[in-house]
């Protein structure tokens, strides 16, 4: 449902990426065959999602997101689930709501990720996981974000060997 609504939907700054590459903010996405991407918004203020609906999850990185997974909010009754993983120079940091505290609800992770550059210089890529209420949550970071970690690539713009 959520990819039809956007796709019968013309936007001035929206963009599919279905026969291009997927850069977004200085990084190249890997492609996916079961999900769609698209971004949205102004320069400066652009959203890219990435969405599986038979899996029932949604990914977005905002351009000038800031890291939300650091810190844990103190006052609330939802429990948080802290994960890492740690490939290489790639690392991905992962905060989610605990399913069990918030039952019958979609829940969420903030997250973010460390990908080095061809020179080994490491660019920092905040985002946000949303899921349904069925999703079932891994124990560790998600696959799904293992595998982006994995594939993600920096852009020449942003100083890595990729145009």
């Amino acid at each position: 449902m959520f990819s039809k609504q956007w796709k019968n939907q013309q936007y001035a700054n929206y963009t599919e990426f279905i026969d291009e590459p997927i850069i977004f903010d200085g990084f190249l996405f890997p492609r996916f065959p079961s999900v769609f991407c698209f971004a949205d918004g102004l320069p400066g203020r652009c959203s890219m999602f990435i969405s599986c609906e038979s899996e029932g999850y949604k990914i977005s990185f905002e351009e000038g997101m800031k890291c939300m997974d650091v810190n844990a909010p103190e006052r609330t009754t939802i429990q948080y689930i802290s994960s890492e993983h740690r490939s290489g120079d790639r690392y991905i940091h992962q905060l989610r709501t605990d399913p069990e505290s918030r039952p019958g609800a979609g829940n969420y992770a903030f997250f973010h990720m460390k990908i080095p550059d061809e020179n080994g210089e490491i660019h920092i890529l905040p985002g946000q996981m949303l899921a349904n209420a069925d999703y079932h949550w891994s124990d560790e970071v998600e696959p799904i974000l293992k595998a982006l970690l994995m594939g993600i690539a920096v852009c020449k713009t942003k100083g890595g060997g990729t145009s």
